[in-house]
């Protein structure tokens, strides 16, 4: 829900990016424990998108600007960098919805 309501041209891009970042740590995280591991609440938003290669294939590139991201969300919040723009909330939703098919590919193919 959070990721389609990213795609949504109604919103301001802080708020585009912010579902975007929801979806993506959501996602993550599910990897994550579909692999058998639940972080500590310590530090854990860092580490799912770390671990994503292992949780569910994604290629190094794609982790990396997740990442990125990641540090990108944590200075807007935490340190009052400027709001994330239309092109980072863009971005941020397309790489959330290939994490999303490499998540729901991985859990498909545990269940099988």
């Amino acid at each position: 829900m959070q990721l389609r309501d990213a795609a949504g041209a109604g919103l301001s891009a802080p708020s585009r990016f912010a579902l975007a970042y929801n979806a993506g740590h959501a996602l993550a995280l599910a990897a994550l424990r579909a692999s058998g591991y639940r972080p500590s609440s310590a530090g854990h938003r860092r580490i799912v998108f770390q671990a994503l290669e292992s949780t569910c294939g994604a290629p190094r590139e794609l982790w990396m600007a997740l990442d990125r991201y990641h540090d990108r969300r944590n200075k807007t919040e935490y340190e009052g960098a400027a709001a994330a723009s239309a092109l980072e909330a863009d971005d941020l939703t397309k790489l959330a919805s290939r994490l999303e098919a490499l998540v729901l590919k991985r859990l498909k193919a545990q269940s099988a």
